[in-house]
Protein backbone atom coordinates (compact mmCIF):
# COMPACT_ATOMS: atom_id res chain seq x y z
CA UNK A 1 0.00 0.00 0.00
CA UNK A 2 1.32 3.14 -0.74
CA UNK A 3 2.35 5.98 1.81
CA UNK A 4 -0.72 8.08 3.06
CA UNK A 5 -0.94 11.52 1.80
CA UNK A 6 -0.39 13.55 5.13
CA UNK A 7 -2.25 17.02 4.62
CA UNK A 8 -2.03 18.27 7.60
CA UNK A 9 1.56 18.35 7.22
CA UNK A 10 1.25 20.42 4.14
CA UNK A 11 -1.47 22.56 5.67
CA UNK A 12 -1.95 22.77 9.20
CA UNK A 13 -5.55 25.25 9.07
CA UNK A 14 -6.94 22.70 6.22
CA UNK A 15 -10.53 22.11 8.05
CA UNK A 16 -11.89 19.93 5.48
CA UNK A 17 -10.74 17.31 2.63
CA UNK A 18 -11.77 14.76 0.26
CA UNK A 19 -10.36 11.28 0.17
CA UNK A 20 -10.52 7.60 -0.98
CA UNK A 21 -11.18 4.83 1.17
CA UNK A 22 -8.42 2.13 0.92
CA UNK A 23 -9.50 0.31 3.96
CA UNK A 24 -12.92 -0.28 6.40
CA UNK A 25 -12.46 -3.02 8.87
CA UNK A 26 -14.40 -3.95 12.06
CA UNK A 27 -12.49 -3.57 14.72
CA UNK A 28 -13.14 -4.35 18.45
CA UNK A 29 -14.99 -0.84 19.31
CA UNK A 30 -15.28 0.77 16.35
CA UNK A 31 -14.19 0.77 12.77
CA UNK A 32 -11.03 1.35 11.28
CA UNK A 33 -10.71 3.20 8.15
CA UNK A 34 -7.58 3.82 6.10
CA UNK A 35 -7.60 6.25 3.62
CA UNK A 36 -5.70 7.78 0.58
CA UNK A 37 -5.13 11.07 1.81
CA UNK A 38 -5.91 12.68 5.31
CA UNK A 39 -5.86 15.68 6.86
CA UNK A 40 -6.45 14.21 10.87
CA UNK A 41 -3.28 14.22 12.83
CA UNK A 42 -2.47 11.38 14.27
CA UNK A 43 -1.58 11.12 18.64
CA UNK A 44 1.83 11.62 18.71
CA UNK A 45 4.51 13.37 20.18
CA UNK A 46 2.64 14.22 23.60
CA UNK A 47 -0.30 15.19 21.52
CA UNK A 48 -3.90 13.90 21.33
CA UNK A 49 -5.39 12.77 17.95
CA UNK A 50 -7.48 15.03 16.16
CA UNK A 51 -11.41 14.43 16.17
CA UNK A 52 -13.99 15.28 13.26
CA UNK A 53 -16.06 13.33 10.90
CA UNK A 54 -15.73 11.39 7.50
CA UNK A 55 -19.16 11.50 5.97
CA UNK A 56 -20.68 13.11 8.62
CA UNK A 57 -19.60 9.64 10.66
CA UNK A 58 -17.73 11.03 14.07
CA UNK A 59 -13.98 10.33 13.90
CA UNK A 60 -13.38 9.30 17.43
CA UNK A 61 -9.57 8.67 17.29
CA UNK A 62 -6.82 8.45 14.81
CA UNK A 63 -3.58 6.55 15.54
CA UNK A 64 -0.43 5.80 13.35
CA UNK A 65 -0.13 1.70 13.18
CA UNK A 66 2.65 0.68 11.34
CA UNK A 67 3.60 3.82 9.41
CA UNK A 68 -0.71 3.93 8.44
CA UNK A 69 -3.08 6.37 9.61
CA UNK A 70 -6.31 4.71 10.80
CA UNK A 71 -9.26 6.52 12.12
CA UNK A 72 -11.61 5.12 14.24
CA UNK A 73 -15.58 5.56 13.36
CA UNK A 74 -18.71 4.73 14.65
CA UNK A 75 -20.14 3.47 11.84
CA UNK A 76 -18.60 2.24 8.44
CA UNK A 77 -17.78 4.37 4.91
CA UNK A 78 -16.98 3.14 1.75
CA UNK A 79 -15.86 4.74 -1.97
CA UNK A 80 -15.18 8.50 -1.65
CA UNK A 81 -15.38 10.73 2.01
CA UNK A 82 -15.46 13.95 2.69
CA UNK A 83 -13.49 15.23 6.06
CA UNK A 84 -14.13 17.73 8.77
CA UNK A 85 -11.62 18.33 11.03
CA UNK A 86 -13.55 19.80 14.62
CA UNK A 87 -11.53 22.75 14.31
CA UNK A 88 -11.99 24.48 17.76
CA UNK A 89 -10.34 21.32 19.18
CA UNK A 90 -7.36 21.32 16.16
CA UNK A 91 -6.61 24.95 16.98
CA UNK A 92 -6.84 24.68 20.91
CA UNK A 93 -4.30 21.56 20.42
CA UNK A 94 -2.11 23.52 17.93
CA UNK A 95 -2.01 26.92 20.95
CA UNK A 96 -1.28 24.39 23.55
CA UNK A 97 1.57 22.28 21.87
CA UNK A 98 2.96 25.41 20.44
CA UNK A 99 2.58 27.56 23.64
CA UNK A 100 4.47 24.38 25.43
CA UNK A 101 7.71 24.27 22.98
CA UNK A 102 8.04 28.35 23.90
CA UNK A 103 7.95 27.59 27.86
CA UNK A 104 10.38 24.48 27.10
CA UNK A 105 12.80 26.94 24.80
CA UNK A 106 12.94 29.91 27.62
CA UNK A 107 13.61 27.12 30.46
CA UNK A 108 16.51 25.68 28.48
CA UNK A 109 17.83 29.29 27.49
CA UNK A 110 17.48 30.67 31.16
CA UNK A 111 18.13 27.13 33.16
CA UNK A 112 20.31 24.87 30.76
CA UNK A 113 17.19 22.66 31.02
CA UNK A 114 15.64 19.46 29.15
CA UNK A 115 11.62 18.82 28.85
CA UNK A 116 11.94 14.66 29.41
CA UNK A 117 8.50 14.33 29.78
CA UNK A 118 5.27 16.13 28.60
CA UNK A 119 1.55 15.83 28.31
CA UNK A 120 -1.43 17.07 27.27
CA UNK A 121 -4.85 16.67 28.23
CA UNK A 122 -7.21 19.52 30.17
CA UNK A 123 -3.94 21.01 31.28
CA UNK A 124 -0.02 20.46 29.34
CA UNK A 125 2.63 18.70 32.11
CA UNK A 126 5.73 18.96 31.62
CA UNK A 127 8.71 17.72 33.49
CA UNK A 128 12.07 19.22 33.39
CA UNK A 129 15.25 17.77 34.77
CA UNK A 130 16.75 20.16 37.29
CA UNK A 131 15.17 23.11 39.51
CA UNK A 132 13.35 26.06 37.73
CA UNK A 133 13.42 28.72 40.48
CA UNK A 134 11.33 31.71 39.13
CA UNK A 135 8.31 30.47 36.51
CA UNK A 136 7.12 34.08 36.63
CA UNK A 137 10.13 35.00 35.19
CA UNK A 138 9.55 32.62 32.22
CA UNK A 139 6.12 33.23 31.62
CA UNK A 140 6.80 37.09 31.72
CA UNK A 141 9.44 36.37 28.74
CA UNK A 142 7.17 33.46 27.22
CA UNK A 143 4.05 35.80 26.68
CA UNK A 144 6.75 39.14 26.04
CA UNK A 145 7.81 36.73 22.45
CA UNK A 146 3.94 35.99 22.13
CA UNK A 147 3.66 39.81 21.77
CA UNK A 148 6.20 39.62 18.81
CA UNK A 149 4.19 37.38 17.00
CA UNK A 150 7.04 35.36 16.74
CA UNK A 151 6.83 33.31 12.90
CA UNK A 152 6.84 29.19 13.13
CA UNK A 153 8.91 27.36 11.28
CA UNK A 154 8.28 23.68 10.57
CA UNK A 155 10.52 21.88 7.87
CA UNK A 156 12.72 18.88 7.20
CA UNK A 157 15.96 20.05 6.97
CA UNK A 158 18.71 17.59 4.98
CA UNK A 159 20.96 15.83 6.91
CA UNK A 160 24.06 18.80 7.13
CA UNK A 161 21.61 21.16 7.95
CA UNK A 162 20.12 18.97 10.90
CA UNK A 163 23.54 18.27 12.08
CA UNK A 164 24.51 21.91 12.53
CA UNK A 165 21.36 22.97 13.97
CA UNK A 166 21.53 22.87 18.36
CA UNK A 167 17.63 21.51 18.16
CA UNK A 168 16.08 19.81 21.34
CA UNK A 169 15.31 16.05 21.37
CA UNK A 170 14.17 14.17 23.68
CA UNK A 171 14.97 10.80 21.78
CA UNK A 172 16.82 9.80 18.83
CA UNK A 173 15.16 9.66 15.20
CA UNK A 174 15.53 7.30 12.79
CA UNK A 175 14.94 9.15 9.04
CA UNK A 176 13.92 12.44 8.24
CA UNK A 177 13.30 15.11 11.38
CA UNK A 178 10.98 17.37 11.27
CA UNK A 179 12.06 20.52 12.81
CA UNK A 180 10.00 23.30 14.79
CA UNK A 181 11.55 26.36 14.82
CA UNK A 182 10.70 29.73 16.85
CA UNK A 183 13.10 32.04 16.20
CA UNK A 184 15.28 33.17 19.58
CA UNK A 185 12.94 31.17 21.65
CA UNK A 186 13.03 27.47 20.64
CA UNK A 187 14.11 24.80 18.12
CA UNK A 188 13.33 21.06 18.75
CA UNK A 189 12.25 17.82 17.18
CA UNK A 190 8.41 17.80 16.68
CA UNK A 191 5.85 16.29 14.38
CA UNK A 192 2.78 17.85 15.69
CA UNK A 193 0.76 21.01 14.81
CA UNK A 194 1.54 24.51 15.13
CA UNK A 195 0.33 27.81 14.77
CA UNK A 196 2.13 29.36 11.92
CA UNK A 197 2.62 32.49 14.38
CA UNK A 198 3.38 33.00 18.01
CA UNK A 199 0.22 36.22 18.57
CA UNK A 200 -2.16 32.90 17.36
CA UNK A 201 -0.98 31.58 20.92
CA UNK A 202 -3.03 34.46 22.64
CA UNK A 203 -1.72 33.75 26.26
CA UNK A 204 0.46 31.11 28.55
CA UNK A 205 -0.41 30.96 32.12
CA UNK A 206 1.54 28.79 34.36
CA UNK A 207 -0.67 27.28 36.93
CA UNK A 208 1.98 25.62 39.20
CA UNK A 209 5.66 25.05 39.16
CA UNK A 210 6.12 22.07 41.96
CA UNK A 211 10.20 20.72 42.66
CA UNK A 212 10.78 17.12 42.90
CA UNK A 213 14.31 16.53 44.16
CA UNK A 214 16.19 17.67 40.98
CA UNK A 215 13.58 18.00 38.86
CA UNK A 216 10.32 20.49 38.13
CA UNK A 217 6.47 19.68 36.84
CA UNK A 218 5.34 22.92 35.19
CA UNK A 219 1.91 22.43 34.54
CA UNK A 220 0.14 25.00 32.45
CA UNK A 221 -2.18 26.61 29.71
CA UNK A 222 -2.25 28.44 26.80
CA UNK A 223 -4.74 30.33 24.28
CA UNK A 224 -8.72 30.07 24.84
CA UNK A 225 -7.99 27.52 27.79
CA UNK A 226 -5.73 30.33 29.75
CA UNK A 227 -8.63 33.21 28.38
CA UNK A 228 -11.56 30.57 30.16
CA UNK A 229 -9.20 30.03 33.34
CA UNK A 230 -9.26 33.71 33.51
CA UNK A 231 -12.66 34.70 33.50
CA UNK A 232 -13.80 31.74 36.13
CA UNK A 233 -11.13 32.97 38.16
CA UNK A 234 -12.13 36.80 37.73
CA UNK A 235 -15.42 35.56 38.57
CA UNK A 236 -14.48 33.86 41.72
CA UNK A 237 -12.66 36.97 42.77
CA UNK A 238 -15.71 39.59 42.35
CA UNK A 239 -17.86 36.40 44.20
CA UNK A 240 -15.68 36.87 46.93
CA UNK A 241 -15.03 40.35 46.96
CA UNK A 242 -18.97 40.96 47.03
CA UNK A 243 -18.99 38.18 50.20
CA UNK A 244 -16.69 40.13 52.56
CA UNK A 245 -17.20 43.98 51.56
CA UNK A 246 -13.96 43.83 50.07
CA UNK A 247 -12.47 45.59 46.50
CA UNK A 248 -11.23 42.83 44.00
CA UNK A 249 -7.81 43.79 44.72
CA UNK A 250 -7.43 43.20 48.54
CA UNK A 251 -9.71 39.72 48.46
CA UNK A 252 -6.49 38.17 49.79
CA UNK A 253 -6.36 40.80 52.50
CA UNK A 254 -10.09 40.35 53.71
CA UNK A 255 -9.63 36.52 53.40
CA UNK A 256 -6.82 36.35 55.42
CA UNK A 257 -8.62 38.24 58.27
CA UNK A 258 -11.79 36.85 58.08
CA UNK A 259 -9.98 33.60 58.48
CA UNK A 260 -8.09 35.08 61.67
CA UNK A 261 -11.65 35.64 62.74
CA UNK A 262 -12.51 32.37 62.61
CA UNK A 263 -8.76 30.75 64.19
CA UNK A 264 -9.88 33.33 67.18
CA UNK A 265 -13.74 32.42 67.44
CA UNK A 266 -12.61 29.03 67.08
CA UNK A 267 -10.36 29.17 69.85
CA UNK A 268 -12.71 30.64 72.20
CA UNK A 269 -15.03 28.00 71.54
CA UNK A 270 -12.47 25.37 72.48
CA UNK A 271 -11.83 27.27 75.99
CA UNK A 272 -15.91 27.17 76.50
CA UNK A 273 -15.92 23.63 75.34
CA UNK A 274 -13.35 22.70 77.75
CA UNK A 275 -14.69 24.41 80.47
CA UNK A 276 -17.86 22.89 79.91
CA UNK A 277 -16.39 19.01 80.31
CA UNK A 278 -14.94 20.42 83.41
CA UNK A 279 -17.72 21.03 84.81
CA UNK A 280 -19.93 18.07 83.63
CA UNK A 281 -17.09 16.18 84.93
CA UNK A 282 -18.12 17.43 88.51
CA UNK A 283 -21.44 15.72 88.15
CA UNK A 284 -19.77 12.26 88.34
CA UNK A 285 -18.19 10.67 91.53
CA UNK A 286 -14.67 9.90 90.85
CA UNK A 287 -14.80 5.94 89.75
CA UNK A 288 -18.08 5.44 89.07
CA UNK A 289 -19.28 3.05 86.01
CA UNK A 290 -20.67 5.17 83.53
CA UNK A 291 -20.14 8.64 82.47
CA UNK A 292 -22.83 9.74 79.64
CA UNK A 293 -23.07 12.76 77.94
CA UNK A 294 -24.94 14.03 74.81
CA UNK A 295 -24.47 17.22 73.17
CA UNK A 296 -25.51 19.20 70.25
CA UNK A 297 -23.20 20.59 67.74
CA UNK A 298 -19.92 19.34 68.95
CA UNK A 299 -17.25 18.71 66.22
CA UNK A 300 -15.73 15.05 66.17
CA UNK A 301 -12.52 16.34 67.76
CA UNK A 302 -14.42 18.36 70.58
CA UNK A 303 -16.43 15.00 70.67
CA UNK A 304 -12.54 13.50 71.24
CA UNK A 305 -11.16 16.26 73.42
CA UNK A 306 -13.83 16.23 75.85
CA UNK A 307 -14.13 12.64 75.91
CA UNK A 308 -10.47 12.10 76.73
CA UNK A 309 -10.81 15.44 79.82
CA UNK A 310 -13.77 13.09 81.42
CA UNK A 311 -12.16 10.17 80.96
CA UNK A 312 -9.09 11.37 82.67
CA UNK A 313 -11.28 13.11 85.35
CA UNK A 314 -14.02 11.02 86.37
CA UNK A 315 -12.03 7.46 85.73
CA UNK A 316 -15.35 5.55 84.79
CA UNK A 317 -15.23 2.16 83.18
CA UNK A 318 -17.22 3.40 80.13
CA UNK A 319 -17.32 7.25 78.97
CA UNK A 320 -19.01 8.13 76.45
CA UNK A 321 -20.14 11.74 74.48
CA UNK A 322 -22.86 11.40 72.33
CA UNK A 323 -23.51 14.66 69.68
CA UNK A 324 -26.22 14.28 66.88
CA UNK A 325 -25.36 10.36 65.98
CA UNK A 326 -21.61 10.70 66.47
CA UNK A 327 -20.02 9.62 69.59
CA UNK A 328 -16.51 9.21 71.08
CA UNK A 329 -16.22 6.09 73.89
CA UNK A 330 -13.45 5.37 76.00
CA UNK A 331 -12.84 2.26 78.08
CA UNK A 332 -10.40 -0.49 79.15
CA UNK A 333 -10.52 -2.14 75.89
CA UNK A 334 -12.39 0.59 73.73
CA UNK A 335 -12.77 -1.26 71.23
CA UNK A 336 -13.99 -4.48 72.71
CA UNK A 337 -16.84 -2.23 74.17
CA UNK A 338 -17.35 -0.59 70.63
CA UNK A 339 -18.01 -3.79 69.08
CA UNK A 340 -20.06 -5.69 71.82
CA UNK A 341 -22.13 -2.53 71.76
CA UNK A 342 -22.79 -2.31 68.29
CA UNK A 343 -23.95 -5.94 68.26
CA UNK A 344 -27.00 -4.83 69.93
CA UNK A 345 -27.15 -1.00 68.82
CA UNK A 346 -26.72 -0.28 65.26
CA UNK A 347 -24.00 1.82 63.63
CA UNK A 348 -20.20 1.60 63.13
CA UNK A 349 -17.23 2.96 63.95
CA UNK A 350 -13.43 2.35 64.90
CA UNK A 351 -10.24 3.39 66.97
CA UNK A 352 -7.83 1.97 69.19
CA UNK A 353 -7.97 0.43 72.48
CA UNK A 354 -7.49 3.88 74.01
CA UNK A 355 -10.84 5.62 72.25
CA UNK A 356 -13.08 4.36 69.52
CA UNK A 357 -15.27 6.70 67.54
CA UNK A 358 -18.37 6.13 65.00
CA UNK A 359 -22.06 6.64 64.32
CA UNK A 360 -24.85 5.48 66.54
CA UNK A 361 -28.23 4.73 65.39
CA UNK A 362 -30.54 4.97 68.84
CA UNK A 363 -31.35 7.11 71.30
CA UNK A 364 -29.30 8.39 74.28
CA UNK A 365 -31.64 6.18 76.59
CA UNK A 366 -31.20 3.58 74.84
CA UNK A 367 -27.53 3.60 75.36
CA UNK A 368 -27.43 4.05 78.89
CA UNK A 369 -30.23 1.50 79.60
CA UNK A 370 -27.55 -0.90 77.25
CA UNK A 371 -24.55 0.44 80.15
CA UNK A 372 -26.46 0.07 82.97
CA UNK A 373 -27.99 -4.19 81.69
CA UNK A 374 -24.61 -4.39 81.00
CA UNK A 375 -23.22 -3.21 84.76
CA UNK A 376 -25.69 -5.29 86.15
CA UNK A 377 -25.26 -8.36 84.03
CA UNK A 378 -21.42 -8.88 83.75
CA UNK A 379 -17.94 -7.86 85.76
CA UNK A 380 -17.69 -4.93 84.02
CA UNK A 381 -19.28 -2.86 86.56
CA UNK A 382 -17.47 -3.80 89.37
Amino acid sequence: MKKMNELFEQNVYLKEFDAAVLRCEKGRQFYEIVLDQTAFFPEGGGQPADIGTLNDVPVVDVQRVDDTIVHYTKAPVSGQVHGRIDWAHRFDLMQQHSGEHMVSGVIHALYGLENVGFHMSDVITIDFNGNVTDPELVERKVNEAIYQNLPVKCWYPDEKTLAALPYRSKKAIDGAVRIVEIPGVDICACCGTHVSATGEIGLVKILSCEAHEHATRITMICGSRALADYQAKHRQVIHISHALAARPAAVDQAVEKTLNKDHEKSRKIGILVRTLFEHLAQNYAPGCPLVLESIDGLTMNELRNGCDLLNKTVHPKVCMVISQGQYALCAEHSRAVQQAMHAVLPGKGGGSDEMVQGRIEAEVDAVREYFTTLFTETEIGK
